[in-house]
């Protein structure tokens, strides 16, 4: 556990990273003896206007970051192998350093970028507020991620204020809850122009960030994801050994199609063609389609109603091979099903 004595001499580190000097980084450490807030003047701000939008948030990558996060630049707490890129100025201020492990195998810890298999489990924390300001200098768009970590306990809980830093309004803000990210959780925004984010801690010993990520986002033209205007629909008996079979649904923007079956809401294996033919198995279940729809601007995913009633007859006192009723696939026998007799 961090112990809050350590933050009553908080080292205020700022870095500083000029497009001269992408790899180099000016390290000033101010000791504050007093329970002052010590002011940082923001960076210089841009003609673009500061704006900052939510793209996900994401507890399932944990520290495996290379690949998913961090293609154009990215800054790993306590590794000094950084690489910011030319686009950004990064400032962060008001924290202090520490290291849960510098060398772990462990999977929430945050791989080493000049070594992957390795990992460190290290954060800027404080008792207080701190801010990481980031410029975005080229007047475009790009994903600004932040890892965050409660390596040592569940008991964190933080809030990310992202504020223009001009005006100082408030762009967005997320609740990182207690016991969310003991296992580690990205969170990632679109940003352009000049943001502070302002880490503040609600429970717990601290506030905590392991890392920083930088990427181009993967729609720069402007597109947008499909867009579905009418659901997938299904057609056919749902009985074993009959076609059922699924329509896209009415898409705008969509140039391809992934189909997904699933049985009482959950994913049926191997069930992925626009067709799918009920067994034994699905015997007393809903089936629905999820249909993923892929565009220039990303992809989008809309399922199905459950299958619809059908019927078909068997001769009196045989057991229906999944006939079908209501929505679900029946087993009881013709004559013991006031549903399934014939009429």
């Amino acid at each position: 556990m961090i112990s809050r004595r350590v933050s009553q001499m908080t080292h205020y580190f700022a870095f500083s990273y000029s497009l001269a000097h992408m790899r180099k980084a000016v390290l000033t450490s101010i000791i504050a003896i007093s329970w002052g807030i010590l002011a940082v003047a923001p960076l210089s701000s841009t003609a673009w206007g500061a704006t900052a939008s939510l793209v996900k948030t994401d507890t399932a990558t944990m520290g495996t970051w290379i690949g998913a996060y961090g293609a154009d630049g990215y800054v790993v707490s306590q590794d000094s192998n950084t690489k910011v890129p030319s686009y950004v100025q990064i400032s962060l201020n008001g924290y202090a350093n520490w290291t849960w492990a510098a060398s772990t195998a462990a999977l929430p810890a945050l791989q080493t970028p000049e070594n992957p298999s390795n990992r460190v489990a290290a954060t800027w924390f404080s008792d207080y507020p701190f801010t990481i300001n980031v410029n975005i200098t080229d007047g475009n768009a790009h994903q600004v991620a932040f890892y965050a970590l409660d390596w040592d306990s569940s008991a964190r809980s933080e809030t990310i204020n992202v504020l223009d830093a001009v005006t100082g309004a408030v762009l967005n803000s997320q609740v990182l809850p207690a016991g969310s990210f003991h296992t580690g959780e990205y969170l990632a925004w679109t940003v352009t122009g000049s943001v502070i984010f302002q880490i503040v801690p609600d429970t717990g010993a601290n506030a905590v960030i392991s890392g920083i990520f930088f990427d181009t986002p993967k729609s720069t033209t402007g597109a947008n994801p499909p867009v579905d205007t009418a659901l997938p629909v299904i057609t056919g008996t749902a009985q074993v050994g009959m076609v059922l079979t699924s329509s896209t649904g009415t898409w705008a923007g969509a140039t391809s199609f992934a189909y997904q079956w699933a049985g009482n809401g959950t994913p049926i294996a191997g069930a992925t063609a626009s067709t799918y033919t009920p067994a034994v198995s699905d015997v007393g279940h809903t089936l629905t389609v999820a249909v993923t729809a892929t565009g220039s601007g990303g992809t989008a995913t809309a399922t199905s109603a459950a299958t619809a009633a059908g019927k078909r007859n068997s001769p009196p006192g045989q057991v229906s091979r999944g006939f079908s009723t209501s929505t679900t696939i029946c087993t009881r026998t013709i004559s013991r099903c006031w549903r399934c007799r014939p009429t």
